[in-house]
């Protein structure tokens, strides 16, 4: 998590050491001051973006809340980010994605058609189209999170911790709660569970562990 952090101190100096994913997403709540050129947008009346001067905001994108763009990042059309977001260097947000309380590495892909709730992505991903990241459960209050072997419950929303050099294929959901190791590499079309498993969905039975 120190390497995290240590990335986001680039655009917010004053940000803390954080332990667990979740502290660093409660982090990004609490105002930080960015050393960041405000970015004038479309978006609500809320949104407060800072951006490196180089980052590409392409037509028709949406924005709210605090959203943090480093050096090199590319935001496709019609896109929604609700933050408070940070997006690291050189990473991409395809067109038509929705980006929702989301922390972002360098050199990161999501592709188009993308829904990220609440989760953290690590360096060097590629999420495939039309994925998901949940960050609520249907049908219970509680979360079951899981960090490193360690494990906890919460209430309030979370989605997923993602880690460097993972590959994830198109028409990927990764339920609430999941921790998902470095250099994973998960094939389309499959169901991500917070256990680690992840199943197949075309065939339904095929089952096998995330990478460690």
């Amino acid at each position: 998590m120190n390497d995290i952090c240590e990335k986001i101190r680039r655009a917010i100096p004053e940000f803390p050491d954080c332990k667990y994913p979740w502290d660093v997403l409660n982090e990004m709540k609490n105002s930080p001051k960015v050393i960041l050129p405000r970015r004038t947008v479309e978006g609500f009346n809320d949104s407060e973006v800072y951006a490196d001067p180089d980052v590409e905001i392409q037509p028709y994108c949406l924005f709210t809340g605090l959203v943090i763009l480093d050096k090199g990042v590319r935001i496709g059309p019609y896109s929604l980010l609700r933050g408070p977001i940070y997006i690291g260097r050189n990473s991409l947000v395809g067109p038509h994605a929705e980006i929702i309380r989301c922390l972002i590495m360098d050199n990161t892909s999501l592709a188009h058609k993308n829904l990220m709730g609440d989760s953290i992505f690590g360096d060097n991903i590629n999420f495939g189209g039309m994925s998901v990241c949940c960050n609520m459960p249907v049908g219970r209050n509680m979360i079951k999170r899981k960090f490193r072997g360690e494990e906890s419950t919460c209430e309030e929303k979370y989605g997923s911790f993602v880690g460097n050099n993972s590959s994830l294929g198109c028409l990927t959901i990764i339920m609430p709660g999941c921790f998902i190791s470095e250099n994973s590499k998960i094939t389309g079309q499959c169901i991500v569970y917070g256990n680690g498993k992840v199943k197949n969905f075309v065939n339904g039975v095929k089952e096998i562990k995330v990478s460690q």
